[in-house]
């Protein structure tokens, strides 16, 4: 049986917490288990103990999918029941939506306060308006009635605070007297109850009444039904779920017309009539004759199946039923005038009587049991046939066919036309242990336990739990909030303990082994309870879209038809002799066709590589994938003949592939003629398969849902690892045969390796995760970066012209081809754009983890010394960035920099590529200094200056942006004497002299410097600062202006340059004045420190003038290096009534208020005057160390010099102890004596 299609599992989830919305419904009194109703979001994160505990909690009872008759969206509706069958969670399930439709990825879970029944759900919709309606149907005979806005998908703030307003039980009487049994909703406005007596009531109410009106229909008389309802004694009951369910309980109802037709328990077709509640027929549902004595009954535990096919006419109608008996057997029916009110017009019968229309069976050998666990028929709008859709179930596993069949010739297309559905694998086969492998244990199995789509959370979680208990393990407290990787880690190595056999031996090996063990046996547990997710519960299909999902406990499974690559995977070369005439009647709008003249020699081929390559031994695949990954990483300078052959021997296939092996290899190549079969044309046919693509265009206006990008990812990352696994098989061919005439290894071999690094690529994508940074999912906790770059880069397609099982497989392929750079990027560009979109946002390890996937060009060497500048490895991005310099400073661009650096550089940045190597080391420059940096942008202003030389500037002011640059870095790395000369370079005069102020504070900021403040100012000493006398001046008038604020010493003021926070600015331009052989400024500087010594406290305090005299006696000295006639000191002085001057005179004037007035006067300071003010100190201190204290003397001189008036510039009176007076600065250089 040909297989066309295969299937797409994923566990249907929240991107987000917050997009779960839990809601309480209370029970039909009005009472609640829980106090409080909230729409607050809530976490779904019970914590399981054990595989009862996590099958009642997370697995679904009930599950499938509701198509609205609608085609607006949203119109597709994922439903199941979980928790203990006491939530019903509902969510969007359509594949794509129109760019201007709000998303609707909100999941509404309804939490009733008992559980649900195993038929209590149905769901319908009102074609007049955008909502739909689910009656749920609890075990406490409670039903209720959820009117649903589709609105409250798109906006949970839409959704009422009044719940009754939109949530509410319905109240019938029967429901007090008798069991319900199931529901079904034909539509808003009738619902039909099958209860456990085998009664079904009809609920009805008009558009604009809300009160419910019943209708019984049972063809027992009230009495009997009232009897049978309290006691049934006599009559054949079914027990089930510890209810007893009467023979003719309704097992399945439809409406259609007048009429609801039923099929029921005791295996017959009941049908009645709607207004009168007759019944107007009743039969077997094979439409036998059976004896009345004769007990057939179907099992309530299945689900019943019954139908109208669509596409038919109003006046005539075909019916489906279903009968389990004799392997399971179809009944066509057809049925006429339904939709007439007179009973006598009415008549159904046997479409197909000599014909018996059995189902598929899963298993011939009849070794197991299986039950049908889905059935619909849908009509095809492109091949005007009708398609029915059939799963079996087996416990956990399923099998899936499909037929196309009209009604001309139905027994014949029913014989031969069915088709099968690929099986998703439930099982991945757990890693091997191996010591040679390259990776250790413990990664090894985290990377296969946390591989996407492979256990969910909560099973990891659950898994834990068992694990840990069975060992009576405990986690400290704080561990107990560590990841669920972390805490997988920590108990499993707890287990493990490393053995030491003396000082110098250590087990490792036994370590590795002990380590190994403990993980298996983990695993052991996890297998155990993820089987049950898969556990098969219904099949939907809609056929506006064509869309077929088979629903399991925790999958959902959509269902696409094959790649030309799976369509002859998949197949044996038996069952392709069929594949053209079957494509072409179910497929019209599909070409399957092959670059091939026989494409069953392409499929025999990629079968005998696969079992070739499979049948290696786990210590082989660990070489071969080291050796691969060796070839893929690693630039070699060997030609690739010589590849080969290293390749081969690295491996050692010549020992590792045994006599056993390499026979059935050839045997299954017999159909090839063994290996001489395997030419060119096999393998290029096969590679073209792999990279099959069309030019297609999806709609400009169409994206994909929630629901359409977690379907599209798992596909896309199942047949990324597929088509990893084709290439490494045929890679393992390409090695292991001889070259022929018809085989160039080396050409294969190139091209299988460039596939495997893009397909490596891809998947590296698909594995890894990161924080969202686009479109909905920005700032979501963890997707793909697969996810995350490509979720909606590709549109899909409409489904006006194919059905989406089809749209879905195409567009799997055009991301593919997408993702892969072969439709906008060269496949090295592309790698260099992933690896800049993972710089952009900041996500260094997991930039650091791609570089592997790097090709060995100027571009990708400029991205790895950005890579390298976020970690902080300087030195390595410098040389990165002088390795791409010439390539990416002069010829061609690449194309427009900003979009192939994925926005990392800017339209500024992009400027100064292929423009030169001084434009392009401007940037770097750039680059250092904004990462701080500044010894590398250093390095590179100077060979952005080196490059420039005299040519010319490439921008204006290009040069002394440069040279600013070069400064600035050199004055950050504390090299003055570099930046000072880039300093003397800069043409714009006001900015030297900021920089040169700049210069000398940097020099002078005790908290930057690395010298002490003699260093300092012998560094500025060593400036060649004479060169430049307009930089010295302005160094001098800076400092000047810092000293004219100093008001304090240093502590040890005998020590010329003092190490004190507080700098001392005269001293230091005492230093530069005298370097520079100012004499005269240096005096006016020594002058300043005396006065500031003077009104020091520590100046007062000294009887013995100490600090004074060695002041004035460092005056003295100094101005005594003056020529003679310059051997004076001019201050200006400020006279104050209220202050002493030099002389004794007081000059005063008076304003307009008569009152005093400050006057300016300038004073002539000789080196005579300092000599005999010096003597009069040590005077002073003699006559103190005598005893010889005066007592009113001074007062006398200074009454007598008061009364001259007149002015004697020539006499100082310096004295810390004297009337308290000080020496004083005024504004300006020279000394005021006040």
């Amino acid at each position: 049986m040909l297989n066309l299609y295969t299937e797409t599992a994923f566990q249907v989830k929240p991107a987000a917490s917050s997009r779960r919305i839990e809601i309480q419904v209370p029970r039909a009194n009005g009472s609640y288990d829980r106090s409080k109703y909230s729409k607050k979001p809530e976490r779904h994160d019970r914590l399981a103990k054990d595989d009862k505990s996590y099958a009642a909690e997370y697995l679904a009872s009930a599950s499938s999918v509701f198509f609205r008759q609608s085609h607006a969206f949203p119109r597709s509706f994922f439903w199941r029941i979980v928790s203990n069958e006491r939530i019903l969670e509902v969510s969007n399930a359509d594949f794509s939506r129109h760019e201007d439709d709000q998303d609707a990825p909100t999941i509404l879970a309804f939490e009733f306060q008992d559980q649900l029944s195993p038929r209590g759900i149905s769901i319908c919709d009102s074609s007049k308006s955008n909502e739909f309606y689910i009656f749920a149907l609890t075990q406490e005979n409670d039903v209720f009635e959820i009117k649903f806005q589709t609105s409250y998908f798109q906006k949970p703030d839409s959704i009422p605070q009044d719940l009754s307003s939109w949530c509410s039980a319905i109240r019938a009487s029967s429901l007090s007297i008798d069991t319900a049994f199931q529901i079904h909703a034909s539509n808003p406005q009738d619902v039909f109850v099958a209860f456990t007596s085998g009664k079904v009531q009809h609920w009805r109410r008009d558009d604009e009444q809300q009160q419910w009106t019943h209708v019984n229909y049972d063809d027992k008389t009230w009495g009997s039904s009232f009897l049978s309802i309290v006691s049934r004694k006599g009559h054949p009951d079914i027990e089930f779920e510890g209810t007893r369910l009467a023979y003719n309980t309704a097992h399945a109802m439809v409406r259609s017309g007048q009429y609801l037709f039923t099929a029921c328990l005791n295996h017959t077709l009941r049908i009645w009539h709607l207004e009168s509640g007759k019944l107007v027929d009743s039969r077997d549902l094979l439409d036998l004759a059976r004896d009345p004595q004769e007990r057939v009954a179907l099992n309530p535990a299945e689900p019943g199946y019954i139908q109208f096919l669509e596409g038919a006419n109003k006046h005539e109608q075909i019916l489906m039923t279903y009968s389990p008996l004799s392997g399971g057997q179809i009944k066509l029916w057809r049925v006429r005038n339904s939709f007439e009110d007179e009973t006598d017009l009415f008549s159904i019968q046997d479409l197909v009587p000599a014909s018996t229309l059995s189902l598929p069976d899963p298993d011939p050998t009849g070794s197991t049991v299986w039950s049908l666990a889905g059935l619909k028929v849908i009509f095809d709008k492109h091949s005007k046939d009708w398609q029915a859709w059939v799963l079996w179930r087996n416990h956990n596993y399923h099998k899936a066919y499909t037929l196309n069949f009209g009604l001309a010739d139905v027994s014949d297309q029913w014989q031969n036309n069915w088709v099968t559905i690929v099986a998703v694998s439930t099982k991945a086969p757990a890693p091997d242990f191996v010591f040679v492998d390259a990776q250790d244990v413990v990664s090894k199995w985290l990377d296969y336990l946390l591989f996407p789509g492979r256990y969910s959370v909560a099973v990891l979680e659950t898994a834990l739990v068992q694990y840990s208990t069975a060992l009576d393990l405990r986690l400290s407290s704080s561990d107990r909030n560590k990841s669920l990787q972390e805490r997988m880690t920590l108990l499993i190595a707890s287990q493990v303990t490393l053995r030491k056999y003396d000082d110098l031996t250590t087990d490792y090996e036994r370590f590795a082994v002990d380590t190994d063990k403990q993980w298996r046996q983990f695993w052991r547990i996890l297998e155990s309870i993820n089987e049950s997710r898969f556990a098969p519960l219904s099949l939907a299909a809609d056929a506006v879209t064509g869309v077929v999902m088979l629903t399991m406990a925790d999958i959902c499974c959509t269902v696409r038809e094959c790649s030309n690559l799976g369509l002859l995977q998949t197949n044996t070369i038996t069952e392709l002799e069929n594949l053209q005439q079957t494509a072409r009647s179910r497929w019209p709008y599909r070409k399957v066709a092959f670059n091939t003249p026989d494409p069953s020699k392409v499929s025999v081929f990629l079968a005998a590589a696969r079992k070739f390559f499979d049948s290696f031994s786990p210590e082989l695949i660990a070489e071969f994938l080291q050796t691969l990954d060796e070839d893929l990483y690693t630039e070699s300078e060997v030609d690739t003949p010589q590849r080969i052959v290293n390749f081969f021997n690295q491996v050692d296939f010549a020992n590792a592939v045994s006599d056993d092996l390499d026979k059935d290899f050839k045997r299954s190549l017999s159909a090839l003629d063994g290996e001489q079969g395997i030419t060119n044309d096999i393998y290029n046919a096969a590679l073209q398969l792999i990279s099959e693509h069309k030019a297609r265009h999806g709609r400009p206006h169409q994206v994909k849902t929630d629901f359409g990008i977690q379907m599209t990812m798992t596909a896309l990352l199942e047949d990324i690892v597929a088509i990893r696994h084709v290439l490494l098989s045929m890679l393992a061919v390409t090695i292991y045969v001889d070259e022929s005439e018809k085989f160039d290894t080396a050409h294969l071999f190139d091209q299988l390796v460039q596939r495997l690094r893009t397909q490596e690529r891809n998947l590296w994508l698909a594995t890894h995760f990161r924080a969202g940074t686009q479109g909905a999912d920005k700032g979501l906790n963890s997707i793909s970066i697969l996810q995350d770059l490509y979720a909606n880069t590709v549109r899909p397609q409409s489904t006006d012209n194919h059905p989406l099982p089809y749209l879905l497989t195409i567009h799997i392929q055009d991301n593919l081809h997408f993702i892969s750079g072969e439709s906008y990027l060269a496949p090295e560009e592309a790698a260099v754009y992933l690896q800049c979109n993972l710089l952009k946002h900041n996500d260094l390890q997991l930039a650091s983890d791609f570089l592997k996937f790097q090709p060995q060009t100027a571009w990708s060497s400029y991205i790895k010394g950005r890579l390298n500048l976020a970690l902080g490895n300087t030195k390595e991005a410098s040389l990165y960035f002088r390795d791409a310099s010439q390539s990416l400073a002069s010829g061609k661009a690449l194309g427009k920099l900003q979009e192939l650096s994925a926005g990392l550089l800017t339209a500024d940045d992009a400027s100064h590529f292929n423009g030169g190597l001084p434009l392009y080391y401007q940037h770097i420059t750039s680059l250092f200094e904004s990462s701080h940096a500044y010894t590398e942008s250093a390095e590179a202003a100077h060979l952005a200056l080196d490059a420039l030389a005299d040519k010319p500037e490439p921008i204006p002011n290009f040069k002394q942006a440069i040279l600013l640059r070069l400064f600035t870095s050199e004055l950050k790395c504390s090299r003055f004497e570099q930046a000072y000369s880039a300093l003397i370079q800069f043409t714009n005069p006001v900015l030297q002299r900021t920089s040169a102020t700049d210069l000398i504070d940097t020099m002078l900021d005790s908290s930057t410097s690395l010298s002490d403040t003699a260093g300092t100012v012998r560094q500025i000493q060593a400036l060649p600062l004479t060169s430049h006398p307009h930089l010295a001046q302005s160094i001098d008038a800076h400092v000047a202006a810092l000293a004219k604020k100093q008001i304090t010493l240093p502590a040890a003021s005998g020590l010329f340059f003092s190490s004190s926070t507080n700098t001392d600015y005269l001293s230091i331009l005492h230093a530069l004045r005298l370097s520079r052989k100012d004499y005269r400024g240096a005096v006016t500087l020594l002058f300043d420190r005396l006065r500031i010594i003077q009104k020091s406290g520590r100046a007062r305090s000294d009887p013995q003038a100490t600090i004074l005299r060695h002041g004035l006696l460092a005056l003295i000295n100094a101005l005594t290096c003056v020529n003679e006639d310059e051997a004076y000191i001019i201050a200006d002085v400020s006279e104050d009534p209220r202050i002493g001057g030099i002389g004794r005179k007081r000059l005063r004037t008076e304003d307009e208020s008569g009152g005093p007035v400050r006057k300016r006067a300038r004073v002539v300071i000789t080196l005579d005057d300092l000599r005999r003010e010096y003597a009069r100190a040590l005077d002073r201190c003699s006559r103190l160390e005598r005893g010889d204290f005066e007592f009113g003397d001074q007062g006398e001189d200074e009454e007598e010099d008061e009364d001259d008036g007149t002015w004697d510039g020539s006499r100082l009176q310096i004295d810390g102890t004297r009337n308290g007076r000080t020496l004083g600065l005024s504004n300006g250089d020279a000394m005021v004596l006040s």
